[in-house]
């Protein structure tokens, strides 16, 4: 989206506008044109609460889930 569309989905604009205010007024008017060259780096961690043994899900089969 970002390189292709030269759209700003994620909210990056308002990331910055609040990081750098005084920054945000020179470049707001060529955001779309700039952002487009910005290379993005998604680092993502996540934790999980509950496994779940209950239930087939996507990676497990009817005959590996225990029955109550």
């Amino acid at each position: 989206m970002q390189r292709k569309m030269h759209a700003d989905k994620v909210g990056f604009s308002e990331a910055f506008y609040h990081e750098y205010p005084k920054e945000w007024g020179q470049i707001k008017i060529q955001w779309i044109e700039q952002f487009s060259k910005v290379e993005v780096t998604v680092n993502v961690s996540s934790k999980l609460l509950s496994p779940g043994i209950a239930d087939t899900g996507i990676n497990r089969l009817e005959d590996e889930v225990k029955k109550k």
